[in-house]
């Protein structure tokens, strides 16, 4: 089989000479390519117009600074992540039908939460997608029934200080946290229909 020459590619190529073994089942040759300048070009591409720059310039350049910016912060203080939320209903199982069992509950939203487990009554486990660093988390929370008819709650409910209660199942740790909920005033735990969680760290 004899050797082939191609003498320009442009704009594709890697380098000139560059030899490309070839056969036709009975003999073997190479394909000598002279002159290719590049395999993909910005241009070819669209991308024409943007700066060429490694990955380690672009991380250096996210500073608070430009990212308070890009998000209308202003101030010097420093910028923490909120590194999971969940919005869930206390009183309806992941297919939004109310139960009473000690299952997985309703989730509404989540970020960087997997599952929220009923383990009593007011009493959850929520358990992180990518656990954080360490336990040392803030958690915050709101809770309550709503203005709705039984079983979610009454007319008076919404007036009610509900809210968490650590109880002796309380435990955070990296992947998970346990809570519970109820009323403070007389340390019952209820069910509550809107609980929403912020884990900031």
């Amino acid at each position: 089989m004899a050797d082939v020459t191609i003498s320009d590619l442009n704009p594709l190529s890697v380098t000139s000479g560059l030899l490309l073994p070839v056969s036709n089942g009975s003999s073997t040759g190479k394909i000598t390519v002279g002159n290719i300048n590049s395999l993909v070009t910005k241009a070819s591409i669209g991308l024409g117009n943007v700066e060429d720059k490694s990955s380690e310039t672009i991380r250096s350049e996210i500073t608070n600074n430009n990212v308070a910016s890009a998000l209308g912060i202003t101030g010097a203080a420093p910028i923490f992540g909120v590194r999971a939320w969940v919005n869930f209903n206390g009183f309806n199982d992941i297919t939004n039908t109310i139960s009473n069992t000690f299952t997985n509950r309703y989730i509404r939203g989540s970020g960087n939460v997997s599952s929220v487990m009923r383990n009593a009554v007011g009493d959850y486990t929520i358990t992180f997608a990518t656990p954080l660093e360490d336990a040392n988390y803030c958690f915050s929370f709101t809770a309550t029934r709503g203005n709705e008819p039984p079983p979610y709650g009454t007319s008076q409910d919404e007036r009610f200080a509900y809210g968490g209660l650590k109880g002796d199942n309380f435990t955070q740790t990296s992947s998970s946290i346990r809570f519970r909920t109820g009323y403070p005033a007389n340390e019952v735990f209820y069910d509550l229909k809107y609980i929403n969680v912020l884990i900031v760290r």
